[in-house]
């Protein structure tokens, strides 16, 4: 029995997720499964970086490479007010679990522009 075509991968996370034990660190359970979908791109995100890079660097390569999946992430955070912004905030959460296998955060508050262009501040990583 295979998995009917109808079904996205945004419901199969779902139903993983639901199964998934938070205690071993697999998932985070607060988060939306499009988080999920997100996180899953990454190390293909980091590749194509420069050898450093700022946290809202990595936010526009991740929503260049994969709209569809930032799309749902924004619109699953849509009810709050704050969408891009309570999403990068689970984006670095996740981003972080990468620290010391892929990339090191060299400054934790580097002047950067958002994705909006507006001056502010993100970390600086640079890739191992």
């Amino acid at each position: 029995m295979g998995i009917p075509d109808d079904v996205r991968e945004v419901d199969l996370l779902l139903y993983l997720k639901t199964f998934l034990v938070a205690s071993e660190g697999l998932i985070e359970m607060n988060d939306p499964v499009e988080i999920d979908a997100l996180e899953q791109h990454f190390e293909d995100a980091i590749k194509v970086m420069d050898i450093r890079f700022t946290t809202h660097e990595f936010f526009l390569r991740l929503a260049h490479d994969h709209q569809r999946e930032y799309v749902a992430g924004l619109s699953a955070y849509s009810e709050g007010g704050n969408p891009f912004r309570d999403l990068h905030h689970a984006l670095v959460k996740r981003l972080k679990r990468l620290e010391g296998k892929l990339i090191a955060l060299r400054k934790e508050s580097y002047p950067s522009r958002d994705i909006f262009g507006t001056p502010s501040h993100s970390g600086l990583w640079r890739k191992l």
